[in-house]
């Protein structure tokens, strides 16, 4: 592992424990559902950057434990859309994409474990791309209204989900350019890419 892959390990960690402390701590000092969004979506992807390489072993001998795992990591966007719906409509359709996708998605990995070469990575960088553009969106909208302290967080927020938009991208893109795959560091694969 090389020094620049160490360094962007040490620095998600960090961002990610003080991130997943604050959100916690929000929540013991405010019991709301608004708090238990933020802490799902957190704790999400704490599970998956702490838990992801043991869940893909577990997984690969326990179809019933890859199919939980699958589902946690694709329910992402439903629990970012309920933060969204606090103060922009998510349209019907949006609703019953989030709800169904994760289901669909972890029985289809259950039944067809793709491997190799042509894997599920493209899918789910392209799931993920779709369903949290809509999420940064809304909040880039709403923080051009917003002011004051809710405008800062939601531009956070958007910037925070821009970027994980720009994640799933670049992942969609190493599965098929070597050059990409070697442009940065390698990025932790979750379960459905085994």
């Amino acid at each position: 592992m090389s020094a620049a892959d160490v360094f962007v390990l040490v620095v998600c960690y960090l961002l990610v424990g003080l991130t997943a402390w604050e959100t916690g701590r929000g929540w013991l000092r405010y019991r709301d559902r608004y708090r238990v969004d933020i802490l799902f979506v957190v704790g999400q992807l704490v599970a998956v950057l702490l838990f992801g390489d043991r869940a893909i072993a577990i997984g690969q001998q326990h179809p019933f434990f890859a199919f939980i795992f699958n589902l946690v990591f694709l329910s992402q966007p439903f629990f970012l859309f309920r933060l969204v719906d606090r103060f922009h409509r998510v349209h019907n359709f949006v609703w019953a994409l989030a709800i169904a996708s994760p289901f669909a998605g972890a029985m289809a990995a259950l039944v067809w474990p793709m491997t190799g070469p042509y894997d599920w990575t493209p899918v789910v960088a392209l799931y993920f791309a779709l369903q949290l553009s809509y999420a940064a969106w809304a909040f880039s909208r709403e923080a051009q209204r917003a002011s004051g302290v809710a405008g800062a967080r939601l531009w956070f927020a958007a910037l925070g989900t821009w970027l994980h938009v720009a994640i799933a991208i670049i992942f969609g893109l190493q599965a098929y350019s070597l050059a990409a795959a070697a442009a940065g560091p390698s990025l932790n694969t979750g379960s459905l890419s085994k």
